[in-house]
C-alpha cells in the first residue's frame, strides 16, 4: 500500500510544478516588456528624436517682454529635417539652424526681423532647461513636454 503522505507531497510538487510550466510564459513576458520598454526609454534618451514634440516653456528672467515670458515650442522632422517653431501671444517664431543631437536642442530666431535671439536646450527625458542669448543678454529657459490628453 502506498503511503498517504508521499502521495500528498507527490501531488503538491506536481500542482507546483505545473504552476510554475504554465506560469512561466506570462512572468517571463512580463519581464520581457519591461525589458523592452526599458530599452525603448533608453534608447530615446540617445537619439535626436527624443526632442521630437510639444513642449511648454518660460523664461525665468524677469525683465523679457511679458509677450515672450511664456509659449509653446513645437520640435518636428519633415524628411530627415528637425524644424523648430516657438508660439508665443503675438504669434509664431521660426527657428533658423536648428541643430539637435542625443541631448540638446539649438537654434536661432529673429525677433520683430532684426534681433536675432539664440537658444541651447538640454533635454531631460520630459524636461528641458536652457538658455537663450541676445544682445539684451542670457536668460534661463525652463520647461516640460506637453503630453496628449487621453
Amino acid at each position: 500500500m502506498l503511503n498517504p503522505m508521499l502521495i500528498s507531497h507527490t501531488v503538491i510538487k506536481i500542482i507546483i510544478f505545473l504552476q510554475v510550466i504554465l506560469l512561466a510564459p506570462s512572468v517571463m513576458n512580463d519581464s520581457l516588456n519591461l525589458k523592452n520598454e526599458d530599452k525603448i526609454v533608453a534608447a530615446g534618451k540617445h537619439s535626436p528624436d527624443s526632442a521630437l514634440g510639444v513642449w511648454r516653456f518660460s523664461f525665468g528672467n524677469e525683465n523679457i517682454s511679458e509677450v515672450y515670458k511664456d509659449g509653446v515650442l513645437f520640435v518636428t522632422k519633415q524628411n530627415g529635417n528637425y524644424d523648430v517653431a516657438m508660439k508665443f501671444k503675438n504669434g509664431v517664431l521660426t527657428g533658423q539652424d536648428v541643430e539637435i543631437n542625443e541631448n540638446a536642442i539649438k537654434f536661432n530666431v529673429n525677433i520683430d526681423g532684426l534681433e536675432r535671439v539664440s537658444f541651447v536646450l538640454l533635454l531631460d527625458g520630459n524636461r528641458i532647461v536652457g538658455e537663450s542669448y541676445s544682445a539684451k543678454g542670457a536668460s534661463k529657459i525652463y520647461g516640460k513636454r506637453q503630453v496628449p490628453v487621453r
